[in-house]
């Protein structure tokens, strides 16, 4: 049994088989086929274990960038426990990173800042990215990054990319489009 297992190795080896590998270039146009490869179970994902992490499904962020070219979203979060306190989680590859404390100053106004992560409809991101670069409308154009900000009454913002130009698209915390604006 030993000598089979070794003999098949040493075929796949030395017939040069590349069974599971993907060479850089495949593997870029893969990431940037469906909008630079956002998908947005990655954000529902970080929002569920972050609200594992602290307790409640249902809390406040003041930001939310993600990264789908790295597989990584970051948190601004609102201690449900002590709400005078930030923190910031790193949601990277399925694995949730500690919290690092935010040193705040003496005019930072969370209470202006922070919203519900569930006010933010993070199952129409898919959607969101569709529209975007629909309107985006340019050959190779993908998307870099999204962020969610806002006082109070949140925005999305879809940072896009093509060889030639650059844009964001505005959707209002509901998914809704609100503008596409070109660099």
């Amino acid at each position: 049994m030993v000598a089979a297992v070794a003999l098949t190795v040493l075929t796949l080896v030395a017939t040069g088989c590349d069974i599971g590998t993907i060479t850089r270039q495949d593997l870029e146009a893969r990431i940037q086929s469906r909008g630079g490869g956002l998908n947005q179970q990655l954000a529902l994902d970080a929002a569920g274990t972050v609200g594992d992490r602290v307790g409640t499904r249902d809390f406040e962020i003041t930001s939310m960038n993600i990264t789908p070219s790295s597989a990584t979203v970051t948190m601004r979060v609102r201690d449900p426990h002590n709400p005078k306190n930030l923190d910031d989680y790193t949601y990277r590859s399925g694995k949730l990173d500690d919290p690092k404390p935010v040193q705040l100053s003496a005019t930072d106004d969370i209470e202006s800042q922070a919203f519900r992560v569930q006010s933010v409809a993070l199952n129409k991101l898919n959607r969101m990215v569709d529209i975007a670069l629909e309107r985006y409308a340019t050959e190779g154009g993908y998307v870099t990054s999204v962020s969610i900000s806002g006082v109070k009454t949140p925005k999305i913002i879809v940072h896009l990319k093509s060889l030639r130009s650059t844009a964001t698209a505005t959707f209002d915390a509901d998914g809704n489009l609100l503008s596409l604006e070109r660099a």
